[in-house]
């Protein structure tokens, strides 16, 4: 089995490039970049001036200046864009763009018009994308890195949620929206998922076998009712579970029915908790010992 990002599968097959108008220091992505086989990337000074909406360029400007190099690119590509203007505290917005008035310090008001103007943006990408005639047979996959940070009682005054423990927990999630060119039957799908799905995903669309590759995420076209979603502290959801460990400990954990938010027996929950428990491990022996260069040796030397 080889482990191994999506850009060391892709990069034997196409062209990747990378852009983010930040400074490419920031968690040392133009280093991390060339060790993940990237063609190529940009960064905030590659980007020509334009309007600058709280970290840096506008998300306007941003995805038009680089859709201008996507088009350049041999086909097949696969390009990684990082967009800026929804981020927290969300409070750099002109205000011509926001379209809904906004409470004196209320994070939740800002949130909406920020999105706004990030859903306006992508529109107009996705505008760009068909005028360039790359729409059609493009997959676009668009996605969050984190939660808004919003408190769970000024979510509650928009959607119609309670506002428990578990329910501040279940809300700690991002959007996932996938374009298949020519596919008609647009659906919604609420299995439980994480952002290590996305890569086996992904190479599901593209039709590229995973067979020889190992992944820690799931393939979310696969009917697999033993999917995991892990967290970082240690809870983890499946399609019928939800486990919460605020410490980390299994024992002082509680397991929620999914769908009722009741609570059951722990036991319900402990089998599924040691297996979240395993995969952090897992994550963490690969990070802490530095293990990558190994395996990426090792994969090097069987090829």
């Amino acid at each position: 089995m080889k482990v191994l990002y999506i850009s060391r599968i892709l990069n034997k097959i196409t062209i990747l490039f990378r852009a983010h108008a930040y400074d490419g220091q920031f968690w040392s992505r133009k280093t991390m970049h060339q060790h993940l086989g990237i063609d190529s990337s940009m960064f905030g000074s590659d980007f020509s001036a334009g309007e600058n909406i709280g970290w840096g360029l506008s998300d306007k400007d941003f995805l038009e200046q680089s859709v201008q190099r996507i088009s350049t690119l041999p086909q097949p590509f696969f390009s990684f864009l990082i967009t800026l203007s929804n981020h927290h505290p969300y409070d750099a917005l002109p205000a011509q763009y926001k379209v809904f008035d906004e409470k004196e310090g209320s994070m939740l008001d800002r949130y909406l018009n920020t999105v706004h103007y990030t859903d306006m943006a992508i529109g107009a990408f996705i505008d760009q994308l068909k005028q360039k005639g790359l729409y059609d047979n493009t997959v676009l996959a668009i996605y969050g890195d984190h939660d808004s940070s919003i408190d769970i009682k000024d979510i509650a005054t928009v959607v119609k949620t309670d506002t428990d423990i578990i329910d501040a927990s279940k809300w700690d999630k991002v959007p996932l929206i996938i374009h298949i060119p020519a596919y008609k039957n647009n659906t919604t799908s609420n299995i439980p998922s994480g952002h290590l799905d996305l890569t086996p995903s992904l190479l599901h669309l593209l039709g590229i076998s995973t067979e020889d590759h190992f992944f820690m995420g799931n393939d979310l076209f696969e009917n697999d009712p033993s999917r995991l979603v892990v967290f970082r502290n240690g809870s983890y959801a499946d399609e019928s579970h939800y486990f919460l460990t605020l410490s980390g400990s299994i024992a002082e954990g509680q397991c929620y029915d999914l769908k009722t938010n009741q609570l059951q027996p722990n036991s319900s929950c402990t089998a599924n908790a040691n297996e979240a428990r395993k995969r952090l491990d897992m994550s963490d022996l690969m990070i802490q010992g530095d293990l990558v260069p190994r395996l990426k040796a090792a994969n090097e030397s069987k090829e």
